[in-house]
């Protein structure tokens, strides 16, 4: 939530201007995330995984699994990283087409599963997390799957913007409760976002030095919006539809 602050000071009989400034409290972390689906229970209903970012979820019984899927394009190394986990989960990295399994992690008890700094080549795959048993199951607490890109680099599903000169993504468009905002702009120093409705009307904001953000759009009507994303470098502009 955005909130606005001021102060001036009071000395005597004279009062200066106000001076005022902007706050954002973060979202709550959600769980399940918006990720974690009831289709991605399925190898065809894989959830696209966005690259260096934590992914949410739960394993709500002991027969539940989740599938993510994400795509290569340029060859070299990347880590996948499945922790917090509430108790003992397994992780298996599987080919394009979910027929063959690369590799398995199955540590055990809540000890985090990793594919530390491992080799892709170009392609789609695919991670699938489990229960080591049927009684490994909790419906409340969420696991975090994260795909870090150390030299690789990918595709993650975030769309790039209208313009062919900008460097920013966002996923998925049109979106409905949240909005994946991302730049391949170095953010050395705090940046600016700001979304606008279809009249103009600045309607949300923030200063960050967050990349990828993640915008909550539940209080948004349906409808189009610009977004705006000001950085050191460059002053991006594009837009989304709200579902």
């Amino acid at each position: 939530t955005l909130y606005d602050w001021r102060v001036l000071t009071t000395c005597l009989n004279l009062n200066s201007n106000y001076v005022g400034a902007q706050f954002t409290t973060l979202a709550p972390v959600v769980c399940p995330g918006p990720l974690d689906v009831s289709t991605n229970g399925t190898f065809t209903g894989a959830a696209i995984i966005p690259f260096n970012t934590d992914t949410k979820g739960t394993i709500s019984s002991g027969t539940d699994i989740d599938f993510y899927k994400f795509t290569i394009t340029t060859p070299g190394t990347a880590t996948i990283t499945l922790s917090t986990l509430p108790t003992n989960y397994d992780l298996q990295l599987l080919n394009s087409t979910g027929t063959t399994v690369l590799v398995t992690s199955s540590k055990s008890g809540t000890t985090n599963e990793v594919f530390n700094s491992r080799s892709f080549t170009a392609g789609t795959y695919y991670l699938r997390v489990y229960p080591r048993t049927s009684s490994n199951f909790n419906a409340t607490n969420c696991y975090t799957l994260k795909v870090q890109l150390i030299t690789a680099t990918g595709a993650d599903g975030m769309i790039p913007m209208y313009s062919v000169n900008s460097s920013m993504k966002l996923y998925p468009n049109p979106a409905t409760s949240q909005l994946l905002v991302g730049t391949t702009d170095q953010l050395n120093a705090a940046s600016f976002v700001e979304i606008l409705d279809a009249t103009g009307r600045s309607i949300w904001k923030k200063t960050t030095i967050e990349n990828p953000i993640r915008i909550d759009l539940t209080r948004f009507k349906s409808g189009l919006y610009l977004i705006k994303w000001v950085t050191a470098e460059s002053q991006q502009t594009s837009k989304f539809i709200k579902q």
